[in-house]
């Protein structure tokens, strides 16, 4: 890649960052104005999920490992309080994998290997409608 296409890419991913920053901001007022609505937690896991990638892109792996586990966190403890709500063990297998990769990157090799079983666990506790 050229260094145009480099600068490109950079800013785009940039851009990228502040725009999952808003929308971060914006869900987690949705999920405390409407604490019932555990749909809304699962949309923040997933923008929080992009944001942690993309600052893994960016190079700012312990800032997207920060994000990622505090995502993880807020979804094991409404999987806790709502076990029947098994949509949020798919959204933790996902996040569980996005943290085995920033793991990985960061050389945290054991971590991310603890962070790929979890995501297997949760995946495997997912129950698709219908079934």
């Amino acid at each position: 890649a050229t260094r145009a296409d480099s600068a490109k890419r950079t800013a785009f991913l940039q851009e990228a960052e502040a725009n999952f920053r808003k929308a971060v901001a914006t869900q987690a007022v949705l999920v405390e104005r409407y604490p019932a609505v555990l749909s809304q937690l699962v949309w923040l896991g997933r923008m929080q999920q992009q944001l942690a990638r993309t600052l893994s892109e960016l190079g700012q792996s312990v800032a997207a490992r920060s994000q990622i586990e505090a995502s993880i966190r807020s979804l094991e403890q409404s999987l806790e309080q709502h076990p029947q709500y098994d949509v949020l063990n798919m959204s933790l297998a996902e996040n569980h994998q996005v943290l085995a990769e920033i793991q990985q990157k960061l050389g945290e090799n054991l971590a991310a290997k603890k962070a790929r079983e979890r995501a297997a666990q949760h995946r495997q506790q997912f129950k698709p409608p219908g079934r």
